[in-house]
């Protein structure tokens, strides 16, 4: 169970170290990256596939065709589908001479190629647009263009703000965006887990994910792929310290976990 007080945690995995501990532990909400093409387990009651941008956007900057992306999300049975978005991390924009409108404007091209595929073919992935942008100002404009284009759906992603060291910065993004969609559900991508400690960042989202838990182990050493039981205690580790910013406790036993509320 990963609901922390209303607020669901998508747990992101890379590799099969990371997938056995996820399957072994039981872990029911799952993000899976489209690039990396991994099989889900038996036993995920909520899938979430990402379109992967940003792993495509240093490696080709385009994403591949629509029909392939969705093809595999109904594969795996997705129940939610981020729609193919172009993040705008200053390194990609750099890379490729563009802009953060530019970005925008392809990002908003994409979602009315899936939202019109998924229609035509009955996809049952529920569809997450992505806001895109660097600046405040950047996500308030891009909420309009989503408007304007009509392709704004219920379910609302925050894009490019995993990967800054700005508290302040996102939180502000983030309460904004929820003032200006206050009847959408919203999921922050890979938001660092210092964010949450802010009462209005928790209040205003409904999920977030993260594969901190398990990249963290790779630093310095970016070819080393530990055992399973090395991710399964580093899991444990980060999902005690996640938990107890919501008065949580995990306690393992005979490799499985439990959650009892502090008193």
């Amino acid at each position: 169970m990963s609901d922390l007080g209303g607020l669901r945690m998508f747990w992101g995995t890379g590799s099969g170290s990371a997938s056995k501990t996820l399957r072994h532990m039981e872990e029911n909400d799952v993000i899976i990256s489209f690039t990396t093409t991994q099989e889900p387990w038996g036993g995920i009651d909520n899938l979430f596939i990402d379109s992967g941008g940003y792993s495509l956007m240093l490696e080709t900057g385009e994403h591949g065709s629509v029909r392939d992306y969705f093809e595999y999300v109904e594969g795996v049975g997705a129940t939610v589908a981020a729609l193919q978005d172009y993040p705008c991390e200053p390194e990609i924009l750099s890379e490729y001479g563009r802009t953060v409108r530019d970005h925008q404007e392809r990002t908003l091209e994409r979602a009315a190629e899936n939202l019109a595929y998924i229609q035509d073919h009955n996809v049952s992935a529920e569809p997450m647009a992505v806001l895109q942008g660097w600046e405040l100002d950047d996500y308030v404009r891009c909420i309009d263009r989503y408007r304007e284009a009509g392709v704004l759906t219920d379910y609302v992603g925050i894009g490019s703000v995993c990967r800054r060291n700005a508290e302040s910065e996102i939180r502000e993004i983030v309460t904004t965006i929820a003032d200006e969609l206050p009847h959408r559900k919203l999921h922050a991508f890979g938001v660092k887990q210092s964010i949450l400690n802010f009462p209005e960042v928790r209040d205003a989202l409904n999920s977030v994910d993260s594969a901190a838990w398990y990249h963290r182990m790779y630093q310095g050493k970016p070819d080393a792929e530990p055992a399973w039981h090395t991710t399964t205690k580093m899991y444990l580790d980060y999902k005690r310290k996640l938990y107890r910013q919501f008065n949580m406790d995990v306690v393992a036993r005979d490799g499985q976990e439990t959650m009892e509320a502090w008193t």
